[in-house]
């Protein structure tokens, strides 16, 4: 006969199995400490935000908004191309004579011109053309067609006289201002600063943690004045503008490619440095913000979550750098849909180079 066996199991007071109570109690224990540590907090995300963010925020950073606000203050049509000389100067290329636009009207009346005229994926006061192409027709501009070919001056014996052919010349060079063009990118984006945006709550609930990291391309500070993040965790890798603090901050754009110029001298010179202006200098920006790249290192980032990036090749430099510097193998990048198409295309390029076995998510605008 077999004696029959009976399990007896401790209980406390309220009839619940004593070791299931101590086991409660150490789950306990150990999800305080947990979450006094971050345990249980979500992987470090870094949010590269381009002007599309700011675009979904109904905020107008357009690059056909900003021409416009150019032609407005310039007294010229912006609903028109200006890719012929004649329809800004009808009469000659004697600037300084021109009666519209005030004193700041020859300066942008040029510039509009010389980015009509080089614009090449669409019009540029389309609404579709993006910031980026306006970075890509900055490597291509026609300035020999409004400095034209200066007429050769003579010296008294009848020979060339360089001195005056450059005197001539820098008549018309004056015109073509870097300095012009950021002073007017710089006010825009003060007007633009003046808007209020339509907050996406989606996104709000993303971006918090305060341990998440921005990389911000847009010159607004919508991140830290609208969504609330502290400006410690944003790197604007382009500068921007704050109408509140009044921090003065250098803006900059640029192209990726350095055209040379057959010109004579000394505009062949004078347009060379005028393309070093223009020039985007990324590694050297890089090598400034090295210390958003250590912070990146020296972090528990394992997602990257792209949102209004164009993915311009002029700006792959700092991705590629950002997933040379993430410590995991197996990063989560989530795009949304509207840049998804060119970023894993070029994502997935630089992954495999890399060696990270990426998994990517498209989410929706």
């Amino acid at each position: 006969m077999y004696q029959k066996c009976t399990t007896f199991t401790r209980q406390s007071a309220g009839g619940v199995p004593l070791h299931y109570e101590v086991a409660f109690l150490i789950l306990l224990v150990v999800m305080y400490t947990c979450t006094k540590r971050g345990a249980f907090e979500m992987d470090d995300t870094l949010f590269v935000l381009g002007n599309g963010f700011d675009i979904h925020s109904c905020l107008p950073t357009r690059f056909c908004q900003f021409r416009k606000f150019v032609c407005e203050r310039a007294d010229i049509n912006p609903g028109r191309v200006y890719n012929d000389m004649d329809k800004l100067f009808p009469e000659s290329m004697n600037f300084q004579q021109d009666p519209k636009g005030g004193l700041n009207g020859p300066y942008m009346k040029i510039w509009i011109y010389l980015l009509d005229s080089a614009s090449k994926e669409c019009s540029a006061y389309d609404p579709d053309k993006y910031w980026a192409d306006f970075e890509e027709d900055l490597g291509g501009l026609p300035y020999e067609d409004v400095l034209d070919q200066p007429e050769i001056q003579f010296d008294s014996e009848g020979d060339e006289d360089p001195f005056q052919t450059g005197e001539a010349s820098q008549s018309m060079e004056q015109y073509i201002s870097v300095n012009m063009l950021t002073k007017e990118l710089r006010e825009w984006i003060e007007n633009v600063e003046e808007t209020s945006p339509e907050i996406d709550k989606n996104l709000a609930e993303r971006f918090k943690g305060h341990n998440n990291m921005f990389l911000s391309f847009n010159y607004t500070n919508t991140l830290e004045k609208w969504y609330g993040i502290d400006y410690t965790q944003v790197t604007h890798i382009h500068g921007f503008v704050d109408n509140e603090t009044q921090v003065p901050d250098t803006i900059i754009f640029g192209h990726k490619d350095n055209d040379s110029y057959n010109m004579p001298a000394p505009s062949e010179e004078y347009m060379s440095d005028i393309d070093q202006e223009t020039l985007k200098p990324v590694l050297d920006i890089i090598s400034k913000h090295e210390y958003f790249y250590k912070k990146i290192m020296a972090s528990n980032l394992k997602s990257l979550f792209f949102y209004g990036f164009s993915f311009s090749e002029v700006d792959s430099p700092y991705i590629e750098k950002i997933l040379k510097s993430i410590t995991t193998s197996k990063p989560i990048i989530y795009i949304n849909k509207m840049s998804f198409e060119a970023g894993i295309y070029y994502l997935k390029h630089v992954c495999a180079k890399l060696g990270l076995n990426a998994v990517f998510y498209k989410i929706s605008d």
